[in-house]
Protein backbone atom coordinates (compact mmCIF):
# COMPACT_ATOMS: atom_id res chain seq x y z
CA UNK A 1 0.00 0.00 0.00
CA UNK A 2 0.64 3.63 -0.99
CA UNK A 3 0.07 6.39 1.30
CA UNK A 4 0.95 10.09 0.23
CA UNK A 5 0.27 12.99 2.22
CA UNK A 6 0.88 16.87 0.78
CA UNK A 7 1.98 19.62 2.83
CA UNK A 8 1.74 23.42 2.28
CA UNK A 9 4.73 24.90 3.83
CA UNK A 10 3.92 27.58 4.99
CA UNK A 11 0.23 26.45 6.51
CA UNK A 12 1.30 22.75 7.69
CA UNK A 13 4.79 23.10 8.71
CA UNK A 14 4.33 22.16 12.40
CA UNK A 15 2.03 18.66 11.17
CA UNK A 16 4.76 18.29 8.76
CA UNK A 17 7.50 18.07 11.59
CA UNK A 18 4.89 15.25 13.60
CA UNK A 19 4.48 13.01 10.71
CA UNK A 20 8.48 13.10 10.33
CA UNK A 21 8.68 12.47 14.22
CA UNK A 22 5.92 9.53 14.03
CA UNK A 23 8.54 6.76 14.16
CA UNK A 24 10.36 7.83 16.98
CA UNK A 25 7.38 8.87 18.76
CA UNK A 26 5.88 5.77 18.37
CA UNK A 27 9.06 3.82 19.47
CA UNK A 28 9.52 6.41 22.39
CA UNK A 29 6.18 5.69 23.64
CA UNK A 30 6.56 1.74 23.20
CA UNK A 31 9.04 1.34 25.22
CA UNK A 32 8.43 3.95 28.09
CA UNK A 33 5.53 2.29 28.43
CA UNK A 34 7.58 -1.28 28.61
CA UNK A 35 10.57 -0.04 31.20
CA UNK A 36 7.42 1.04 33.29
CA UNK A 37 6.19 -2.78 33.12
CA UNK A 38 9.20 -3.78 33.60
CA UNK A 39 9.66 -1.62 37.18
CA UNK A 40 5.81 -2.47 38.17
CA UNK A 41 6.33 -6.16 37.71
CA UNK A 42 10.01 -6.94 38.73
CA UNK A 43 11.48 -4.39 40.92
CA UNK A 44 11.56 -4.89 44.74
CA UNK A 45 10.43 -1.89 45.79
CA UNK A 46 7.00 -2.00 46.10
CA UNK A 47 6.70 2.10 46.32
CA UNK A 48 8.71 1.82 42.77
CA UNK A 49 5.78 -0.73 41.59
CA UNK A 50 2.90 1.55 42.64
CA UNK A 51 4.44 4.93 40.76
CA UNK A 52 5.24 2.69 37.46
CA UNK A 53 1.61 1.13 37.30
CA UNK A 54 0.42 5.07 38.13
CA UNK A 55 2.39 6.18 35.53
CA UNK A 56 1.77 3.58 33.15
CA UNK A 57 -2.06 3.74 33.82
CA UNK A 58 -1.73 7.31 32.87
CA UNK A 59 0.12 6.46 29.66
CA UNK A 60 -2.42 4.67 28.29
CA UNK A 61 -5.36 6.49 29.34
CA UNK A 62 -3.88 9.60 27.41
CA UNK A 63 -2.79 7.32 24.17
CA UNK A 64 -6.63 6.42 24.59
CA UNK A 65 -7.72 9.86 25.04
CA UNK A 66 -5.95 10.83 21.63
CA UNK A 67 -6.51 7.77 20.00
CA UNK A 68 -3.11 6.51 19.97
CA UNK A 69 -2.50 2.84 20.15
CA UNK A 70 0.98 0.56 20.19
CA UNK A 71 -0.15 -2.64 18.57
CA UNK A 72 -0.02 -3.15 15.20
Amino acid sequence: MKITYTFDHDEDYEKFNVYQQADGMHATLWEFDQELRRVAKYEDGAVDQQYAEKWRDALWRMMQDNNVTLGG
